[in-house]
């Protein structure tokens, strides 16, 4: 299981058994090489994003990253006696753990025939996916759109990444 942080000196990447964080190299250092980073969360959108971009990678001869990034924990104790916040927040994480797991497991194996790599983090989802994408120079950024109602007319994922100006943003629609 590999967990990641972006910060302002690069992404680490620390494993659960070693318990050592080690920096992810640039994967863009050479300017013949591309990278696409994609946003997969478990959900048929993003395996839609993910596969268009598996595909493009394979075809242009890119470099694939696979992020996923789940929220901050809200465990809000309402009106409920004897509520223990920290065990929530401690199930959530878990939670989160067993399915950025999960999901490293499908990118490693779906990933074949292209270099494809898989980061977790934790933070706001479209900021963490363009301080990534920032961080290894990447050339396009694939997200799937979402097929809830509420987050096409709010504020979608999506739609705050085609404001980042550095990289191309393509939205997969189911």
């Amino acid at each position: 299981m590999r967990f990641g942080h972006i910060g302002k000196t690069g992404i680490t990447v620390s494993t659960r058994a070693a318990c050592a964080s080690v920096a992810l190299p640039c994967v863009n250092a050479d300017p013949d090489s591309a990278v696409i980073v994609v946003g997969i969360n478990g959900s048929d959108a993003s395996w839609r994003a993910f596969w268009w971009a598996r595909g493009e990678a394979r075809r242009s001869n890119r470099h694939l990253v696979a992020i996923y990034v789940n929220r901050p924990v809200d465990c809000n104790p309402g009106l409920v006696a004897g509520f223990d916040q920290g065990a929530c927040i401690a199930i959530m994480d878990e939670a989160c753990a067993e399915q950025a797991h999960e999901l490293e497991e499908v990118v490693e194996r779906e990933g074949a025939g292209v270099e494809a790599r898989f980061v977790h983090v934790k933070g706001d989802v479209a900021g963490q996916m363009m301080r990534l994408a920032l961080a290894i120079q990447a050339d396009v950024i694939a997200v799937g759109r979402s097929t809830k109602r509420r987050q096409r007319v709010a504020c979608s994922i999506g739609r705050r990444l085609t404001r980042f100006r550095n990289a191309p943003v393509v939205v997969i629609v189911p």
